[in-house]
């Protein structure tokens, strides 16, 4: 087996691969790389306990066969490579060589095959399709709002909604509730399912630019994203419906500009740098014309911000204590010039959105007084 590969498409692929691959796994094929070898084309396979992934590249080949690789090997070995093609020949003894005009590795092979072989998509059924960058953005601004800490194992994951031209996706930890939804998708069927942060995660570190399509039987999704099929576990559904916990009303509304809000809660943050964040909250007043921020310690001190740049629908006074780390990651995770946060009482969970936007919003539980 001796294939001619042109450096940079190999080079790419194989350090995708490995984004999900560990080094520690105990079982073997699990570290590795499955390279097949057919006919004008090879397929690269790779797999962790959450997901498998292939890829196809089309090459000038004539040759057949396979081979399973240290994953961290073959990368670390392909990246010190500059030339624009190499070529990749299997030995006798369990071993390939890589070679350029500068350049020859001899590494050995792992032994076992890649016993997972990716499902065949002809009995999924297409549900949607997306541009990866939009889903990508989408779902960061929410991935903070769970915890795979959850006792509950199906907060551990996203739901996923798809329906009437849109995809809605929904995170909660119980202490905070995060919605993004995408409109204008393209859809093929009505559906809904959870997927675990773990599968997540992975997947944020492999797709790439372009588009993503999604297809589904009873429990088992398979993503294509260029020339890579991803395949995975999703939840049956039977995520709660959070939403319904949203207020519909709120009786007060603060307007501020995101770059104050980020910058009063920097420097009122500045004993937090001694515990965790969590172990002092901040507490937010609103009263006789200027918004303040409060952080206190009873063996350290306390730091004080106020500010007059702020709008706000009621005069009345005002305050709340919460965790400030939920705050300035909703805050962050927004595209916007102008933050809206909306309150009832300082006992009842209060929501960040950007103004004029009602697609993407954070709802917060504080710690009452």
């Amino acid at each position: 087996m001796k294939l001619i590969l042109k450096t940079n498409q190999i080079k790419k692929t194989i350090n995708n691969l490995n984004n999900i691959v560990s080094d520690y796994d105990p079982i073997s094929e699990n570290t590795g790389i499955f390279v097949e070898a057919y006919e004008n084309k090879i397929t690269l396979k790779a797999k962790n306990k959450n997901l498998v992934i292939k890829t196809t590249l089309n090459i000038e080949n004539q040759e057949f066969g396979n081979f399973l690789i240290k994953a961290k090997t073959f990368n670390e070995a392909i990246n010190k490579i500059t030339e624009e093609e190499l070529v990749l020949e299997k030995n006798k003894n369990n071993s390939i060589k890589i070679k350029t005009e500068t350049l020859e590795f001899k590494l050995n092979l792992l032994s076992g095959n890649f016993e997972y072989l990716p499902k065949s998509i002809i009995n999924f059924k297409k549900i949607f399709s997306i541009k990866t960058e939009e889903f990508k953005k989408s779902l960061k601004s929410i991935l903070f709002c769970a915890t795979e800490k959850n006792s509950r194992i199906i907060l551990r994951s996203v739901n996923f909604v798809i329906k009437n031209n849109a995809l809605t996706l929904v995170a909660t930890d119980d202490t905070k509730i995060g919605y993004s939804k995408i409109d204008d998708i393209e859809i093929f069927e009505e559906t809904s399912f959870s997927l675990p942060l773990a599968i997540i995660k992975d997947l944020l570190k492999i797709v790439e630019q372009g588009t993503m399509k999604f297809f589904i039987v009873e429990e088992d999704l398979i993503i294509i994203n260029n020339n890579i099929q991803i395949d995975m576990k999703i939840f049956q559904n039977n995520y709660p419906n959070v939403l319904n916990f949203i207020p519909k009303k709120f009786q007060k509304t603060l307007e501020i500009e995101k770059d104050i809000l980020l910058t009063i809660f920097n420097q009122g943050m500045l004993i937090n740098n001694i515990k965790t964040i969590d172990e002092t909250p901040i507490k937010l007043f609103i009263m006789n014309n200027l918004l303040k921020i409060e952080t206190q310690d009873e063996g350290i001190g306390n730091v004080t911000v106020t500010t007059k740049k702020y709008k706000i629908d009621d005069d009345e006074n005002f305050n709340i204590l919460f965790n400030p780390k939920f705050l300035i990651e909703s805050v962050k995770s927004m595209e916007t010039k102008t933050i809206e946060i909306k309150f009832n009482s300082y006992n009842e969970p209060f929501l960040v959105k950007a103004k004029d936007k009602e697609d993407h919003e954070i709802l917060i539980l504080p710690f009452g007084n």
